[in-house]
């Protein structure tokens, strides 16, 4: 770490204090210090970009192959459809749904 002015959650120095406080409120700086309150090490700032790229990217939305028609909601692992399907909200839908149809 470089400089008299550092971020102890993201392991970085600056040579000014105006730099310092604009990395205070980036997303990267957030998102390590939700990292460290789990106990995780934090990303370095191209680890960062790379994890946004990976998130951002068309085939992570391809992972989303679980799909509720009733409540036009997709999910990514079959567990958490089936979560879904049991939610208080997902039965009330179903039961309209079925009142209607009578």
């Amino acid at each position: 770490m470089a400089g008299s002015y550092t971020c102890l959650s993201c392991q970085v120095g600056f040579s000014e204090g105006q730099l310092q406080r604009a990395h205070y409120k980036s997303d990267w700086h957030l998102y390590n210090l939700k990292r460290g309150l789990v106990g995780l090490p934090p990303l370095s700032k191209e680890e960062y970009r790379d994890k946004l790229l990976q998130q951002n990217s068309p085939s992570h939305d391809l992972d989303k192959q679980f799909y509720c028609s009733l409540c036009r909601k997709k999910f990514s692992t079959l567990n958490s459809l089936s979560s879904h399907e049991q939610s208080k909200k997902h039965l009330q839908l179903l039961e309209k749904k079925k009142i209607s149809a009578e």
